[in-house]
């Protein structure tokens, strides 16, 4: 029925020749022939559905012909390549030659794979194994932000003092008229914040609700809007409310805010989140090292055009999350940005994978369905008991939740695998720490490209 043939253009290239007998474009012609005859076609001169073969044949041959050719391809493309035993790693591009053969129909598949590589010895790795933990410290920190988080503001009978926020309206007047932008209702301040222009929130200290005010100023002469720029001003402010800030003033009362029974309870549950992300950051931090010591040790070339696919595939879903979310889609300057500094990042991942693949491989490591339950039950140990079988259940109905849990066991599979193998250095750090490193590397990155 077909013939193929495969062409190796490079390592990770290859070009797939096939060819289809005459008589599969016959039948596949006159099957789309019948379809179009049998749609009613109205040709002037003939009667609606009695439209002559040779007539639709000559007037609708172009179409026909492209029809033809698509049916081939789409029917014969999956038995093409499994007949070149070639295992694509992005969709294969298809051509149609311009010169066709005599006795068929022929066209080509191009098929790019991933690089094989042989692995450097596992045994001449140094990597670090890391340990990261939590203290008592780590969850006083965790009390501390939760204290913090539930600071709030209430109207108080009180004349405004520092920390306090009021609420007023006021208009701002160069002269006697007023000035665009210098109009307000019902807006908000915390005195000392340094949110208005510097002598903004002095005179509005020991005001109270209900009161007057009126603020002389100028404008700073570096200003962003230049028409007010060291320009004496006045705004008449009135004060709507005096808010007090007011936090939880024990443990015992954030516990209960919290629904928690007690200081001990919430400490608990804080030191659970924090294990459990402990945990993550263990691993992450682990697979940091092992892929950087893989990487240098190996040498892998991935196809570029594998490269490319993969971070178009991410800016896709980029500019469809931002649209989702109210966003204007990507520019062309911001999609060339994102090409640029996605495709070095995603060569990265896509090299460290093919090595992992390699390990895999090596080590003949499998994922069971106890493997996969496991992996199930410490997942859905973050959610109320009386809802993990549904989030199980739910996670195993799907075949891409599934793929992804034993994608995760593999890789930690893997990453074991190299710790037993490779010279290992154990970096103990609180979850603290590693955060305050974090932090800290993200300030320079930040201002390394703010300076870039």
């Amino acid at each position: 029925m077909i013939k193929t043939e495969v062409n190796h253009l490079s390592d990770n290239e290859h070009r797939i020749d096939v060819h289809v007998a005459q008589c599969e474009y016959t039948r596949l012609y006159e099957d789309n022939l019948k379809k179009l005859m049998g749609q009613n076609i109205r040709l002037p001169g003939f009667r609606p559905g009695k439209v002559p073969r040779h007539v639709i044949v000559k007037k609708f041959a172009g179409n026909l012909h492209q029809d033809t050719v698509s049916a081939l391809v789409q029917e014969h493309y999956g038995s093409a390549l499994d007949k070149s035993g070639l295992q694509p790693a992005v969709q294969p591009v298809i051509d149609l030659p311009e010169a066709q053969p005599d006795d068929g129909f022929s066209f080509n598949l191009v098929v790019t794979t991933w690089p094989n590589i042989e692995l450097s010895p596992l045994a001449d790795l140094a990597v670090e194994k890391w340990d990261v933990t939590v203290d008592d410290a780590d969850v006083d920190g965790v009390i501390e932000r939760l204290i913090e988080s539930q600071f709030r503001y209430e109207a108080a009978d009180k004349s405004v003092e520092a920390d306090d926020k009021v609420c007023m309206d006021y208009i701002g007047y160069i002269g006697d008229e007023a000035f665009d932008g210098g109009t307000a209702e019902n807006a908000e301040l915390v005195i000392g914040s340094g949110a208005y222009i510097p002598g903004f929130e002095e005179q509005l200290m020991n005001a109270e609700a209900g009161q007057h005010v009126q603020v002389a100023l100028e404008f700073p002469v570096n200003y962003q809007a230049e028409a007010l720029a060291g320009q004496s001003a006045r705004f008449e402010v009135d004060i709507k409310t005096v808010m007090k800030g007011t936090s939880c003033a024990s443990v015992d009362d954030l516990a209960e805010l919290l629904g928690f029974a007690d200081e001990a309870a919430l400490r608990e549950d804080a030191r659970t989140s924090l294990a459990r992300e402990a945990a993550k950051a263990t691993l992450e931090k682990t697979r940091e090292s092992v892929d950087a010591s893989l990487l240098a040790a190996n040498s892998v070339d991935v196809p570029e055009r594998i490269v490319r696919e993969h971070v178009q595939h991410g800016v896709k879903r980029y500019e469809e999350r931002r649209q989702q979310e109210g966003g204007a889609p990507l520019s062309d300057e911001e999609q060339a940005r994102f090409m640029s500094y996605g495709y070095a990042v995603e060569n990265e991942k896509l090299q460290a994978s093919v090595i992992m693949q390699a390990i895999r491989e090596q080590a003949e490591l499998t994922v069971s369905d106890e493997d996969v339950d496991a992996e199930l039950g410490n997942m859905a140990a973050q959610y109320p008991e009386n809802q993990r079988e549904a989030y199980v259940q739910w996670m195993k109905s799907s075949k891409e939740n599934r793929d992804g849990i034993e994608s995760s066991v593999l890789e930690r599979k893997c990453v074991d695998y190299v710790l037993s193998q490779a010279h290992v250095t154990v970096v103990v750090k609180t979850i603290t720490q590693l955060q305050e490193e974090i932090d800290a590397a993200q300030v320079v990155d930040e201002a390394t490209t703010a300076e870039t």
